[in-house]
């Protein structure tokens, strides 16, 4: 799930952003009318913004986004604010094609506003994402392994109740989907699927010390399963034991798994 912190940055990125770009581009030719506009340009934009982030984000289910449902917000978000502005400051028009050309000139102009600072921040925050990774990669390979095999990997609901329960020896791969997790297991002679509604981020704190490791940006596997792999232009594609599909190693969880793989050949 987002972070309120990390809507909060967002929308205060944008609106110092926003009110810069006033300054220097003078959109919707606010000089023209009354230097008072541009805060209540910037009040009016981070309130619908607020409204977005933290009540209709809520409602749609949306808490943290797959990459096509980031360009959709986005887009979403620009056409709202792109409503809001044209009520309060379009011109009246008389014709349709007037009507239609005032509301595309407010949507190109909201467009500019918010693309570059959404584009900016999603890109920082990535780069904030893998450095924290790295640094949770390297203190998991510090960490001496104490593994139980018979540990059960335990997920609750928002209310704390327990919703599913598997042993991590049972555990084959997880994959991310959306707002979701695919675990696939064993039990008895069957291979299943659990979809749970979490993320990957909350599942990495429950598999520390464990041989289960992220591999790639959508997928966990567990070790103990790996029935074998093959090199590929971006890392490895990795056979999991009763799995019909390959499991990709990207690039950047490249090392990691090769050390893990050095650590069971040397044991």
């Amino acid at each position: 799930m987002v972070s309120a912190k990390s809507k909060l940055l967002l929308i205060g990125f944008i609106s110092l952003f926003s009110l810069v770009f006033i300054l220097v581009y003078d959109p919707f030719r606010l000089s023209d009318w009354s230097k008072d506009h541009y805060l209540n340009f910037i009040f009016i934009g981070a309130s619908v913004l607020l409204l977005s982030q933290f009540a209709l984000r809520p409602i749609f289910g949306l808490g943290k986004f797959s990459v096509y449902q980031l360009i959709f917000w986005c887009v979403f978000e620009i056409l709202l604010l792109t409503c809001v502005f044209y009520l309060l400051y379009g011109q009246e028009t008389s014709t349709m094609a007037d009507t239609i050309f005032e509301f595309w000139d407010t949507l190109f102009q909201v467009g500019l506003v918010v693309i570059v600072p959404y584009a900016l921040f999603v890109w920082y925050s990535e780069i904030k994402y893998r450095f924290s990774e790295f640094e949770h990669i390297q203190a998991d390979k510090n960490e001496p392994s104490n593994h139980d095999p018979n540990k059960l990997l335990v997920f609750h609901d928002h209310s704390g109740k327990m919703i599913f329960a598997i042993k991590f020896s049972q555990l084959l791969y997880v994959k991310s989907a959306g707002n979701y997790l695919e675990l696939y297991y064993r039990k008895e002679d069957e291979t299943l699927m659990e979809l749970i509604r979490a993320s990957i981020k909350e599942l990495e704190d429950k598999i520390v010390g464990t041989d289960v490791i992220r591999i790639h940006r959508s997928f966990l596997v567990n070790m103990e399963r790996v029935s074998s792999f093959k090199k590929t232009r971006k890392g490895y594609a990795v056979q999991i034991q009763y799995a019909s599909e390959m499991v990709p190693v990207s690039s950047g969880f490249k090392t990691v798994f090769e050390e893990i793989l050095q650590q069971k050949v040397s044991h």
